[in-house]
């Protein structure tokens, strides 16, 4: 069973097609420019995205709850584009007009194994799953229809997503449930080579984040630091719904 703010039916229609509904368009129109004309449904392509989880990161880090929560929150009316280039205003393609958290506690012994086939620790995300089942970040844009990004995305020259945004929180460390910088915490975060040459007992197998993560923008990529995050495709191989 999944807690999302539709329902499972009425989210797998949503899929069915790229073209916005009523009530998206509605959405989406909040954010045109004051005194312009409304948006209509065959001027703009609707795009999902599975932009987040709360499974293991391949930087080896993985979001609270609370974070994901934040990162939702934001996500309206934010910038979909291209290699997080913050500072070229030409790689905007999109907006993001919508985002809401999927929240699957126990999901079945195949889509566990789906979502972790690539994961850098499978036993690691399977007693995370185990605790906190499987948190997705579900984003949709808005990109016009004549938009050259629509030909890339559609042969999947483009499809892999990566979330960009500000963090205020803390880094946890999984072993002593305390921030990294608590004097009685002995531990390293798995990241940088100050690494090298230390004792692998003070390592962590992976941190956690937790605080307030504001979205600035959702990007294009390569290959994204979530394993999972992508444009969701016809099979919704990513997506757990159940």
């Amino acid at each position: 069973m999944s807690r999302t703010r539709i329902s499972l039916d009425e989210l797998k229609k949503r899929f069915e097609t790229r073209s916005p509904d009523e009530m998206e368009l509605n959405l989406i129109n909040q954010f045109r420019p004051k005194g312009t004309p409304e948006y209509t449904a065959n001027e703009i392509l609707r795009i999902p995205f599975l932009a987040s989880t709360n499974l293991l990161f391949g930087s080896l880090g993985v979001w609270t709850e609370k974070a994901l929560e934040t990162m939702v929150a934001t996500y309206p009316g934010k910038d979909l584009m291209l290699n997080h280039a913050w500072d070229k205003t030409e790689t905007t393609c999109g907006f993001i007009y919508d985002a809401e958290l999927i929240v699957v506690p126990n999901p079945s012994k195949e889509a566990i194994n789906r979502v972790i086939a690539d994961s850098p620790n499978p036993a690691i995300d399977k007693e995370i799953i185990k605790k906190d089942g499987i948190i997705q970040v579900l984003c949709y844009a808005a990109v016009e229809a004549s938009h050259p990004v629509v030909g890339e995305a559609r042969f999947r020259r483009l499809a892999d997503v990566s979330t960009g945004g500000v963090f205020y929180g803390d880094w946890i460390c999984p072993l002593c449930n305390t921030s990294f910088d608590d004097p009685e915490c002995p531990h390293y975060p798995p990241v940088g080579f100050f690494l090298w040459g230390e004792d692998e007992e003070k390592i962590a197998p992976y941190y956690i984040r937790d605080g307030q993560h504001v979205s600035v923008e959702l990007s294009f990529v390569s290959e994204g630091n979530c394993i999972q995050a992508e444009m969701l495709c016809e099979n919704l191989e990513t997506l757990v719904l159940g």
